[in-house]
């Protein structure tokens, strides 16, 4: 295989016991219903990748992952056990909308399982169908060391929210990071009013990131890597870097996709229970037919895109998908990529030597190791030419 190491989205079950109104998983769920992954087929995903992996992250995914219950992932950690070695290395994560963390926590813990979470601190009893227990939730994600994605709905609250956390940070109180999912698919975008207050929303959460001068070790993963990238940095998130080969998703119903929002039959790729190695995957027609989707979409935006070697042309999971198992650019997608790269490559190439103590010390740290001059200071030195 190319890659030693890959990734797979595991949905045990669609099911969800929370209904929150900005959910991808809505459709997904009405079709599988309370449908339970059989834990068999877990040994059969690790008998297939261990023939050609080194090393691989599960993520228990879904739905709510834990809705599965404590005797389906005592199932699966036999078998996890059974194939877990130092020449076929297996780690799990979690992501979780939190809820039940206190029936599951004791489980999560003996199985070491990396556990995030889905939560928004100021809008959560807004987005969500129950709320009764969101301060334990969130005590429990600022006490046990829990990521966290919030999806900011409300755009004109992301400074608001910063705040909030960052006071708890300032507090000694550390959490496994924090992360403000920027939204692409919003059907009120169709306004391009909406769209553009949108994206204006964000850049003034950028500057105020940018021009955090009092910030200590806080971290927004979302906007941190926004400032990584034009950077040059490699992205830490799977969004703005290549996918393709490396990561996987195993549904419910035993079948492969590319990841957890291609569950639809027509972008399937193989049933675990029908292939014996991971190059089958691979050469499966509707994987090369995705595989030749994808880099004719990257050679299109490479022609034409300004800010193409920051974005990679987006997240392939937040394209157009078409009834005939093709995928197109979401357009909200490219502008709002292409508008927020742009506006913190200029946040950072107008930066004046004067103004370097004003700014966030953590972005600080990332100009500083790459050996970044200010393009004021470019224009002040004195080129000398050998005559």
């Amino acid at each position: 295989m190319e890659n030693n190491n890959i990734t797979v989205l595991v949905k045990p079950t669609h099911r969800c016991n929370l209904n929150c109104k900005y959910c991808y998983e809505k459709e997904p769920r009405e079709f599988y219903g309370d449908k339970l992954m059989p834990p068999e087929y877990i040994d059969k995903l690790l008998e297939v990748l261990k023939k050609g992996y080194s090393k691989v992250q599960l993520t228990w995914h879904g739905g709510e992952p834990l809705l599965a219950g404590e005797e389906w992932y005592d199932e699966v950690y036999k078998y996890i056990n059974k194939h877990n070695s130092k020449k076929f290395e297996i780690k799990c994560s979690m992501q979780s909308n939190g809820y039940l963390y206190e029936k599951y926590k004791e489980m999560i813990k003996k199985y070491n399982i990396n556990y995030s979470v889905s939560f928004d601190f100021l809008d959560d009893n807004c987005n969500r169908t129950i709320s009764n227990n969101k301060s334990k939730l969130e005590e429990n994600i600022f006490n046990n060391n829990i990521g966290t994605i919030s999806v900011v709905n409300d755009s004109s609250k992301l400074i608001d929210t910063y705040n909030v956390l960052k006071e708890k940070y300032d507090n000694n109180i550390k959490a496994g990071g924090i992360s403000f999912n920027v939204i692409f698919e919003n059907k009120e975008f169709e306004n391009k009013d909406i769209l553009n207050k949108y994206i204006e929303n964000w850049k003034q959460y950028l500057n105020y990131v940018f021009y955090d001068k009092d910030n200590k070790e806080f971290e927004e993963r979302i906007s941190i890597d926004f400032f990584k990238i034009v950077l040059g940095y490699k992205s830490v998130l799977c969004n703005h870097k290549e996918c393709m080969k490396t990561f996987l998703c195993l549904d419910v119903d035993g079948w492969i996709y590319h990841c957890d929002r291609f569950w639809k039959p027509i972008f399937k790729f193989v049933n675990i229970n029908e292939i014996n190695y991971p190059t089958e995957i691979f050469t499966s027609e509707n994987y090369k037919k995705m595989l030749s989707n994808h880099l004719d979409i990257k050679f299109k935006c490479s022609l034409e895109c300004p800010v193409y070697d920051f974005c990679n042309s987006g997240c392939i999971a937040d394209r157009n998908f078409k009834d005939d198992g093709t995928m197109s650019l979401n357009k909200n997608q490219c502008v709002i990529n292409k508008e927020l790269l742009i506006h913190c490559f200029n946040l950072v190439k107008n930066l004046s030597c004067e103004d370097v103590d004003k700014i966030n010390p953590v972005i600080y740290k990332l100009i500083f190791d790459k050996g970044y001059l200010p393009l004021s200071e470019c224009n002040n030195i004195e080129v000398i030419k050998d005559l």
